[in-house]
This record gives structure tokens, sequence and C-alpha cells, in this order.
């Protein structure tokens, strides 16, 4: 039995599953905290080089673990295209094939994502 106001991570699950853009946000808070770059610099318009390199880390991160260019987006309060520019600057920072990783999405039951980030990788 959990204390009134604390979630089970049954509970947690689920308030994920309705609403994915939590799930995000707390990929967002993970990198907050192992960074020290503040949430407002990553969900705000900084371009500097680190807060553009963890924030594009971040939606990748996020696309990895099954969310949506759109519901990344929606998050972080972005267009998707911009979500999937950065989620595609991650995969040549890191030397990675986008095809394969679509595939490897596509084979975990993550389909396809749901706007147009499927145009050149």
């Amino acid at each position: 039995m959990t204390a009134p106001g604390i979630f089970t991570e049954d509970d947690r699950a689920a308030l994920i599953a309705a609403v994915p853009e939590l799930g995000v946000r707390m990929v967002l808070d993970a990198f907050v905290a192992e960074t020290g770059i503040p949430l407002d610099w990553l969900m705000g318009s900084r371009r500097d080089h680190a807060v553009l390199a963890v924030r594009q880390r971040a939606m990748f991160r996020a696309w990895q673990l099954g969310y949506s260019p759109a519901c990344i987006a929606k998050a972080m309060n972005r267009d998707h295209t911009t979500v999937s520019n950065g989620i595609r600057a991650e995969v040549a920072r890191c030397g990675l094939d986008m095809e394969t990783l679509r595939r490897e999405r596509a084979q975990r039951g993550q389909g396809q994502d749901d706007d147009s980030d499927h145009a050149a990788a």
C-alpha cells in the first residue's frame, strides 16, 4: 500500500501511457540531473553549443524510447521538424545509421513516426 499522493509504478506507467509528454519530461529531467543544465535552458531558445547538444541528445533518447517526434515536440514546445532535425543531428554526431535505427524501432513494435521525419536522414 502506498501513502496518499504517492504513485505506484503501475500508476506511473499508466499515467505516462495516457499522457506521453510526461515520459518525455522524465527524459529531460534525467538530462538535467546528469548535466546540470537547467530545464528552462533545454526547453528554451538558447542555442549555445553545450545546451544545443544536450537538447538534441535528449530528443534522440526520447525517440529511442519510442516517443514520436510529434510527442517530443509537444512536450518541448517545439515544431516536430525541429525535433526530427535534432534527432538526425545526434544520429550523425554519434556516427549511427538512421535507417537501421528506424528498423530497430519497428522491430520493437514502436512503429513508424507520426510525422515526415522519414525524409532524408
